[in-house]
């Protein structure tokens, strides 16, 4: 909530680049097949239409082969500096201290990351 209202660099940073952050992370991306006879004209309430099934897509292993860069949730299973820096991989336009923040922020709040915490000793030997 501080990011959203600080007026701070931090803040201005977060709330320009809010979608960025937002790829950077998620523990999955999202897929469907768009109708794009929706999107015509500019007026009015912007609409989409999905053909089919929306899914979410995570990769098939949790650990990235060595030649893959993780991304979604295999980034969370690397110590709080790989993150950074993987998520600085991502896209550079992202701020370091914002990272930070958040990632600290979720690994004080989020179940699933909590969950994730105490199995990358075992995972990483």
């Amino acid at each position: 909530m501080d990011l959203l209202q600080n007026p701070d660099q931090n803040g201005k940073h977060f709330r320009t680049f809010i979608r960025t952050y937002n790829n950077a992370f998620a523990f999955t991306s999202s897929g469907a097949h768009f109708d794009r006879n929706l999107v015509s004209s500019r007026q009015g309430v912007f609409t989409w239409r999905i053909n089919g099934n929306f899914k979410h897509m995570i990769s098939t292993n949790l650990l990235p082969s060595r030649d893959q860069t993780p991304k979604f949730a295999q980034i969370y299973i690397y110590d709080t500096s790989e993150q950074i820096q993987h998520r600085l991989d991502f896209n550079s336009s992202l701020s370091i201290s914002v990272i930070q923040l958040l990632t600290n922020t979720l690994r004080q709040i989020n179940h699933y990351i909590q969950k994730c915490i105490p199995h990358i000793e075992i995972l990483r030997t």
